[in-house]
Parts: C-alpha cells; sequence; structure tokens
C-alpha cells in the first residue's frame, strides 16, 4: 500500500496517536487504522468540540476533515493560520530562508508567509512521536517530507564518506560527542527530507 500523506514517509504505525481499529468520529466508517485527535486535533470547517480519544480515519484526514495543530521552525500552524497563509509567528525572527516575512506585532512576533496550499497540506499530516515536540522543517519554498528516527545506520547509508561530519551538519542540537554511541543514547534524531533538491535536514529530541 503506497503511503497516503506526501509528507509522511515513515510507517504509519509510527504516527503519533496512531490506533486500531473503530469508528472515525468524522464519517462514523469502521476503519483498521485511525489517528486519534490527542488535543491538537479539530473538526473543520467549523470548530467543534472534541474527545482527545477520538480518532479520524486516513481518507477524512487527507480529504481535510480534520485539521492538526503543527509547530514548525517557524511557529506554530492552526488551521486558520494555515488558511490565512502564514505560520503564528515566533519572537523577533529576522530570516526565513525562501519566504517572506511580517511585521512584527506589537509583542515583537514575527510570521512567515507561507502559501496556503502548503501549509494546509501540513495540517492534515500525521504528527510523528517526540518526547519535547515536533519542530516540522522547511526547505526550497515547502514543508519537508518526514522520514523517520535516524539511527547510525541511515547517516552513514547518506554519507559513507564522512558520516560523522554529516550527523553534524544535518541534525540541529547534535554535538561531537554523540556520534559514536548515537544509537545508545537516549536521544532521537528526527529527520527530513527535502522534495525539490533531496537535501536532509532533522532536529535532536531528547528525553
Amino acid at each position: 500500500m503506497s503511503q497516503p500523506f506526501p509528507l509522511f514517509a515513515a510507517p504509519l504505525s509510527e504516527a503519533a496517536g496512531h490506533t486500531g481499529a473503530g469508528p472515525c468520529v468524522v464519517c462514523g466508517a469502521e476503519v483498521d487504522e485511525r489517528l486519534r485527535l490527542r488535543g491538537s486535533g479539530r473538526l473543520v470547517p467549523q470548530e467543534a468540540p472534541s474527545d482527545p480519544d477520538d480518532a479520524v480515519c486516513v481518507p477524512c484526514l487527507r480529504a481535510g476533515h480534520v485539521a492538526f495543530t503543527r509547530d514548525t521552525e517557524y511557529g506554530l500552524v492552526r488551521w486558520e493560520d494555515a488558511v490565512a497563509g502564514r505560520t503564528h509567528g515566533v519572537p523577533d525572527l529576522r530570516h526565513a530562508d525562501g519566504f517572506p516575512l511580517s511585521e512584527p506585532n506589537e509583542d515583537g512576533w514575527v510570521s512567515v508567509e507561507i502559501p496556503a496550499m502548503v501549509l494546509l497540506e501540513l495540517v492534515r499530516t500525521p504528527d510523528y512521536v517526540t518526547w519535547q515536540g515536533e519542530r516540522w522543517l522547511f526547505c526550497c519554498g515547502s514543508a519537508m517530507v518526514y522520514i523517520g528516527r535516524w539511527r547510525q545506520d541511515d547517516v552513514v547509508r547518506h554519507v559513507p564518506a564522512d558520516p560523522a561530519a554529516a550527523f553534524l551538519a544535518i541534525f540541529e542540537g547534535a554535538e561531537p560527542w554523540m556520534w559514536a554511541d548515537l544509537d545508545d543514547l537516549s536521544i532521537d534524531f528526527h529527520a527530513f527530507r527535502c522534495r525539490s533538491c533531496d537535501r536532509v535536514r532533522g532536529h535532536t529530541d531528547m528525553s
């Protein structure tokens, strides 16, 4: 079965809130796998009260009947932000590669202007499991594709000539001492791939 989410290339079973058979909160169909709303999902276009244990089927999420709030390197993206084509913002942001910035608000928060079609795809994409919270990354004018938690052999396959240097270049927050014992650390390394240039970026996630 092909992956139904363009921005989520890891196995769907690894998505945050992935759960088994039961009814979809939107269409009522009994399906084999669903994604729990977990407090960050909402029914759209009208916001409606929902139970965090409610779960949506893949077709209804893909159709945009549910939207998840996503945290990114440029700030939160709620459904209403996605429709408006901007992030909720981050304090004192000076630059966002490939995207224009809004004027700072009275509190110094700056929104990043990103095409609505990009952000709407993002809010109807599953989350990945983290300790410290997701941080979706961008490249070449679009959201990157989440490709999973990387281990040492993934980095070696990606850059066999100098994997230790590649590790430091790819993962924000990585430090040289981590490389030798990477697979034994209580740290996850979440990787993303650009759909345009094939660049891999990532971030660390400590328990």
